[in-house]
């Protein structure tokens, strides 16, 4: 490892030609000087390689690598292939971060010798002046994240399980990974795969020794940027979620997981998959509901599981579920319309037990 370089910062590049100078200028002047930045050009067919290799030439501490297209996942394991650093730092290439979040974030691991730290992120749909930018889901998500645990410490993941129920979005930016962690993870690889963050996120927190939080927002998420995976809202990409979700379950359970965090990462991955299957187009969801009935079907044998972190009527709604064989129908989606409008749960709970019947 060259000790000199302290953060390995990798940055994706797909056809953002309108947003990369504005990400890439936020890393190249970071606060924090002994980093290097791995820009991986995933055969983008717009003006991307040209401004990698413009500012290549500009800061030595860029490498360029320029592959055909493979995706996202691809990309990232490209990057992960060459870095040197102590620590590697994730940046997607059409948003962009504060020139202090990779001081603040290494500060914070060396401190509490941390495998992951985690920071929270700012939401920017491009309009408003950065300065407006809000935490995203508001203070009082930015405040529950706060309370998860103090800064200045680490935790195990068992010790602050209750990150994973905060951070529904699996956002794998806005935070630092020890090189020896995330070089035993490797993206899922697919051209047309999204939500690769969902199984990277939950194998890193497993497989953490320490984490620490910095209660600050560092990042600015680009909400619907040029190839966001999250503005794929209704689409075949929604089934790819599931591959993902499974990922994340299957190395929970290979890593032994605790009790409080099997609970956990079912509160953090159940209500997710609830709204993408409201979100599917019709066409797609007796397919998607078949699936996510068989990633569910652990838990029918899991006497052990109580849900503690669900609410009543997603307790109601994962029992009903489990009890379906998978089978779509008319009462499913009459649920899932009334679970949107955020219908009582009496009268949803009538509905439920109308299906199981």
């Amino acid at each position: 490892m060259n000790t000199s370089v302290k953060v390995s910062v990798i940055v994706p590049i797909y056809n953002v030609e309108k947003y990369l100078r504005q990400c890439l200028d936020s890393v190249i002047n970071q606060t924090l000087r002994e980093i290097e930045i791995i820009l991986v050009d995933d055969g983008s067919p717009d003006g991307c390689p040209a401004i990698c290799d413009e500012y290549a030439e500009r800061d030595s501490r860029i490498q360029v690598i320029h592959q055909t297209n493979g995706g996202t996942g691809k990309a990232w394991n490209s990057g992960l292939a060459v870095v040197k650093g102590e620590y590697v730092g994730l940046v997607e290439s059409d948003d962009f971060i504060a020139l202090n979040m990779f001081e603040r974030l290494y500060a914070a691991a060396t401190h509490t010798q941390s495998d992951l730290v985690k920071a929270f992120f700012y939401v920017f749909d491009g309009q408003q002046p950065i300065e407006q930018c809000q935490p995203a889901g508001g203070r009082a998500h930015f405040q529950a994240f706060c309370n998860v645990a103090p800064e200045g410490q680490s935790f195990t993941p068992e010790e602050i399980a209750d990150l994973l129920i905060v951070l529904r979005h699996p956002s794998i930016w806005s935070a630092l990974y020890r090189r020896e962690l995330i070089q035993t993870i490797h993206f899922s690889e697919s051209k047309s795969a999204s939500y690769q963050d969902v199984s990277f996120y939950c194998e890193a927190f497993v497989k953490s020794k320490r984490i620490s939080l910095v209660h600050d927002c560092l990042y600015y998420y680009r909400f619907g940027g040029a190839h966001a995976s999250s503005a794929m809202y209704d689409g075949e990409r929604l089934l790819i979620y599931l591959d993902q979700w499974e990922l994340g379950k299957n190395a929970f359970k290979q890593a032994g997981a605790s009790r409080k965090l099997t609970e956990a990462f079912w509160a953090h991955s159940f209500p997710n998959a609830l709204g993408f299957l409201i979100r599917i187009a019709p066409r797609l969801k007796s397919e998607y509901f078949q699936r996510m009935y068989t990633i569910l079907s652990d838990l029918r044998d899991d006497h052990a599981f109580q849900g503690i972190y669900l609410s009543r009527f997603q307790r109601l709604l994962l029992a009903a579920i489990l009890k379906s064989n998978g089978k779509w129908s008319c009462w499913w989606a009459l649920i899932f319309a009334c679970y949107r409008k955020q219908l009582a749960a009496k009268q949803l709970s009538m509905f439920i037990k109308r299906l199981s019947k």
